[in-house]
């Protein structure tokens, strides 16, 4: 781990509405169409919807006739991965082409570094105009820098859509509540909450012990560390379990859905060198139910409906 100081800052770019505004470009629309990328042909569910659609009501998740009912004019684009993975390739090479990407966490996210002595603002400015110029207008970013990678994603998501934000230090972003950290889901935040911390000001002041505390282990140690601005190297160790789900059509067999998803999995689980000691199934809200039993190989009942999400997950060895 290196200090701050000692170091140019981390530059995190997030892509506002990714697939949405691939969606728009590809199509020729008004930038101000709402748009939503719905799973199937048929509709099904909201994917990801345009930053006009949100305005209107509609959100990820909402079967697609709630959301044309919030939103009459609403363009309904069935998903297209092949597309949004080209232009994630192109958005890698216009931000490439001013420093070099060091990873990408997601197909809608790249990081990499502040060149040499470049001035940070400029060069987070620079960075968020080189996208849509070379993907089209439609395609914004958001673009933060800081001096860990945590900073950097918080401060780019701290001012969505077009955010440009600059945090020096966690100081920048101390007003922020807690779930602005990434990985604080709703459980996280009730302990963390009912503990008095509201903030990311207050967590970082709480100090190293009670975010491992909060945590349960390292991780928490780790947060720590990002929120003080120390670059926490990946812990590159393998994953406990891999994953695969899809959302359901209307009319589509959930049973070979799932069969193709298992098979996924398994390559996954081989690629990696890990056996299987345990294969879950799930379906009909897009999240494993809470009551689901951590056993051995045990059918789950569930109810299918259409456009709803179903997944297989392998507990590796």
């Amino acid at each position: 781990m290196v200090p701050s100081p000692e170091r140019p800052l981390l530059v995190h770019l997030d892509a506002d509405a990714f697939f949405a505004a691939c969606e728009v470009d590809e199509r020729h629309l008004p930038l101000d169409t709402p748009l939503a990328v719905a799973s199937s042909e048929a509709g099904g569910s909201v994917i990801t919807c345009s930053y006009p659609a949100r305005a209107a009501g509609v959100e990820r998740g909402q079967r697609v006739r709630e959301a044309k009912a919030l939103c009459p004019a609403l363009v309904v684009a069935p998903q297209r991965p092949p597309l949004y993975v080209e232009r994630h390739h192109e958005m890698r090479a216009a931000v490439d082409a001013l420093a070099p990407v060091e990873h990408a966490p997601s197909i809608d996210e790249l990081c990499l570094r502040v060149p040499g002595r470049e001035d940070p603002e400029a060069f987070v400015r620079l960075v968020a105009s080189a996208v849509p110029a070379a993907l089209g207008e439609a395609v914004q970013v958001s673009v933060g820098a800081g001096p860990s990678w945590l900073l950097a994603k918080m401060a780019a998501g701290s001012a969505k859509p077009r955010g440009r934000t600059v945090a020096r230090s966690v100081a920048n972003l101390s007003a922020l509540p807690v779930r602005a950290v990434p990985g604080v889901g709703p459980a996280l935040e009730g302990r963390v909450v009912a503990a008095g911390v509201r903030t990311v000001g207050a967590l970082h002041a709480a100090g190293p012990a009670s975010c491992r505390a909060a945590w349960g282990g390292r991780t928490g140690r780790d947060v720590w560390m990002d929120l003080e601005g120390w670059e926490v190297p990946p812990h590159n160790r393998p994953p406990r379990s891999v994953s695969h789900g899809r959302m359901l059509g209307p009319g589509e067999d959930a049973c070979a859905v799932l069969r193709g998803l298992a098979v996924l999995v398994g390559e996954r689980a081989r690629a990696l060198g890990r056996p299987v000691r345990r294969i879950e199934c799930w379906g009909g809200g897009g999240r494993r139910p809470r009551s689901a039993p951590r056993r051995r190989a045990r059918a789950l009942s569930w109810t299918r409906r259409p456009g709803s999400g179903s997944g297989v997950s392998g507990g590796a060895g």
